[in-house]
């Protein structure tokens, strides 16, 4: 301690009390009591502050947006995921503080029925506050969700994607349960914004599917209307159409080559009219004739040999001579005009063939000129009607992909720590505040006994002056 000696020339007192050797000594145990006096009071206030503060407890649970993605099904969602990124981890911090998530999560623990939520706060400020704003600030819901926000604490662990979610508050049960249903009920709600976004474009997709149904059941039976007062059964294309009038023409001409042929074999049927003919040649009962007319003559050579032309045995076999003769001749008749009867049949059914096909392909010539218009306009009807069949079959597949997708939806983030009631209250730090009480106590003792000296200073000061006046 350093003491201006200057001003206590002529001053014994003063220089028998600040100037002795063991001036430190005498200060310490002088100013002892009353330095534990002041250090005692100040320990005292300590602790009637650490028994008289509101204790509050703080609990956390912690959840993180999970980069993996389920698949619940192979078709787009509707939504997609969270992406995470600084920006996004910083989106999700300011929803997890909104005023709509804390109205959630108060109704689901009945928070809203709770006096010590619902009631608003007393006193003169209040009342102020309310008087200016119109009483908005004696509605329930806004006072719960005030307290809940009040005690909540929302950060970013780190770099990471993972989010730390405390609650504070006078209970350490509650304040547990407070901020695991923050976390649940953030969970929940982004399953919910799935499924109500998939279940609004469902809905969509439905009334389009009907609008869609509506205009191809018109298309169709425009089509069909159509095609029943022109005749036709499909359009077909220019290209379809010369294949099928190509076609007629190799038709008709086979049947005019093979008509010639049989008007040929005809006429070569009349010119061939005797046993030479290749009808008679070919025929089997005319071959078996003469076989049996050889076996006769030379029966009839060996009995005229042997008995002469006048025996009856010659003249009996001369008769069957002429009897097999007569049945050869006839037999070669009837096969020269079945021959021809059959080539004249043949002729008859090639030249109508010839003249069907000729009729078929005039007829398809004209039917294709004809119908140029009505088959274009029919083409025109049918391109409607498959691509209005195609969007539809596009906007069911899609309208069958969402409806299975609504309730199958899945988080983006994930619960990583739930939080568990504390045993020690996070407000007030009984360490931190005893520690700083020891500390003030300290420096309020010694601050106090500086004073008690520098009063004791003045007083001798004083005393000297008046003795030497």
């Amino acid at each position: 301690m350093i003491v201006d000696l200057e001003p206590m020339e002529g001053s014994p007192a003063v220089r028998r009390r600040f100037a002795q050797p063991g001036y430190l000594f005498t200060f310490a145990t002088e100013r002892a009591r009353l330095m534990g006096i002041v250090a005692g009071a100040v320990l005292a206030l300590v602790l009637l502050y650490l028994l008289l503060a509101t204790r509050e407890y703080s609990a956390r649970s912690m959840v993180i947006i999970d980069p993996r993605k389920q698949e619940t099904t192979k078709s787009d969602p509707v939504l997609s995921g969270l992406e995470p990124d600084a920006t996004v981890v910083e989106t999700e911090l300011q929803m997890l503080q909104s005023r709509s998530l804390a109205e959630q999560v108060g109704k689901d623990l009945g928070l809203d029925r709770d006096s010590s939520f619902v009631e608003p706060p007393s006193g003169l400020l209040h009342s102020l506050k309310s008087m200016v704003r119109g009483g908005e600030e004696n509605d329930p819901n806004r006072a719960m969700t005030d307290k809940l926000l009040g005690g909540l604490k929302v950060a970013r662990v780190g770099t990471s994607y993972a989010i730390s979610i405390n609650w504070s508050g006078d209970e350490p049960g509650l304040a547990a349960r407070i901020a695991n249903q923050y976390a649940q009920r953030y969970i929940i709600n982004q399953v919910d914004t799935k499924d109500s976004a998939t279940a609004q474009v469902n809905s969509k997709i439905r009334d389009r599917l009907d609008e869609i149904r509506e205009q191809l059941t018109d298309a169709e039976a425009k089509v069909v209307a159509f095609r029943q007062k022109t005749g036709l059964i499909s359009a077909m294309d220019p290209a379809n159409s010369s294949i099928q009038i190509s076609g007629l023409g190799q038709q008709m001409a086979l049947a005019r080559a093979q008509a010639a042929e049989q008007a040929a074999l005809l006429a070569a049927a009349q010119r061939a009219n005797g046993a030479a003919s290749p009808a008679a040649q070919a025929s089997q009962v005319i071959q078996a004739l003469r076989a049996q007319q050889g076996g006769i003559e030379a029966r009839a050579a060996e009995l005229n040999t042997r008995y002469g032309p006048q025996h009856p045995l010659v003249q009996q076999v001369a008769e069957q001579q002429r009897d097999i003769q007569a049945l050869i001749d006839g037999e070669v008749a009837r096969a020269n005009r079945a021959a021809q009867d059959a080539a004249r049949a043949a002729a008859s059914a090639a030249g109508s063939r010839a003249g069907s096909s000729a009729s078929s392909l005039g007829a398809a010539q004209g039917s294709f000129a004809a119908n140029n218009v009505a088959t274009t306009r029919l083409a025109e009807l049918e391109r409607d009607a498959a691509a209005l069949t195609a969007l539809y079959q596009s906007y069911l597949s899609r309208y069958k992909e969402t409806g299975v997708e609504v309730g199958m939806q899945t988080p983006d983030a994930r619960i990583i720590s739930r939080a568990v009631p504390p045993f020690d209250p996070s407000t007030p730090n009984v360490p931190l505040t005893i520690a700083l009480g020891l500390l003030l106590a300290l420096f309020a003792a010694i601050g106090a006994a500086i004073i008690a000296e520098l009063m004791l200073f003045v007083k001798l000061k004083r005393d000297e002056a008046a003795l030497v006046a």
